[in-house]
């Protein structure tokens, strides 16, 4: 006989979005079974065009990785920063995208830990 609270969980999964059912079942699959480390260029040639969330590795340089665990993909940048926003913060995230950079004139932004935005131009 199913409980109460269960039925409630039931329910609520019921109204979820078909990407957010999907999100809880990957979420629930990665915990069953130990996740693989991967080369980011391993990683980057299976998924291409697509916004990666790794998970780094103890040891694993931050600013210059070259392997971890494929944690979120999506060709959506926003789906894989909402999957990153759930992880504990103590967690090394690195997300990147696969594709092409950008092309000349196109501004990016990046924040430092001080909040204080320093913008890049990249291509020729």
């Amino acid at each position: 006989m199913i409980t109460h609270k269960a039925q409630e969980v039931i329910q609520a999964i019921g109204a979820l979005s078909s990407e957010e059912k999907n999100y809880i079942l990957e979420s629930l699959l990665k915990f069953q079974t130990e996740p693989e480390i991967q080369k980011l260029s391993d990683l980057q040639a299976q998924y291409p065009n697509e916004w990666l969330a790794v998970i780094l590795p103890a040891g694993e340089d931050r600013y210059a990785p070259s392997r971890g665990y494929l944690f979120a993909h999506s060709r959506e940048r926003a789906s894989v920063w909402r999957q990153v926003a759930q992880l504990p913060s103590s967690d090394d995230v690195y997300v990147f995208f696969t594709g092409a950079p950008s092309v000349k004139g196109f501004g990016v932004t990046f924040h430092d830990t001080a909040d204080s935005p320093v913008v890049a131009s990249v291509g020729d």
